[in-house]
């Protein structure tokens, strides 16, 4: 499991067993929302991660979702979490999902 941080082009690499999945954010405005494309084996898919402000901080809302297609089947994840920095909270949900580490 590795982050690499090139802003915009950031990619994540996820290996479990024999598969790998790639997940590249294409869009990341803290006040908007971050979307993240992400590839495997016959694995494709888009997640978007919606920001809202609130009184004590940014909070992730209404869609934290991965969509994987494996073999006829799709797994929907969906969470609200706290957000203090956007790629950090990502790592740990990522890290903490067995779906797909």
């Amino acid at each position: 499991r590795t982050i690499k941080k090139y802003g915009k082009g950031t990619i994540l690499t996820i290996k479990r067993e024999l598969r790998q999945y790639q997940l590249t954010i294409t869009e990341f405005q803290v006040d908007t929302f971050l979307a993240i494309d992400f590839t495997g084996d016959n694995i494709k898919g888009r997640s978007e991660y919606f920001l809202e402000e609130k009184n004590h901080g940014t909070f992730l809302r209404h869609l934290y979702m991965l969509e994987l297609k494996e073999r006829n089947k799709i797994f929907k994840i969906f969470t609200k979490k706290r957000l203090t920095n956007e790629l950090a909270a990502l790592k740990e949900w990522i890290e903490k999902s067995g779906l797909i580490i």
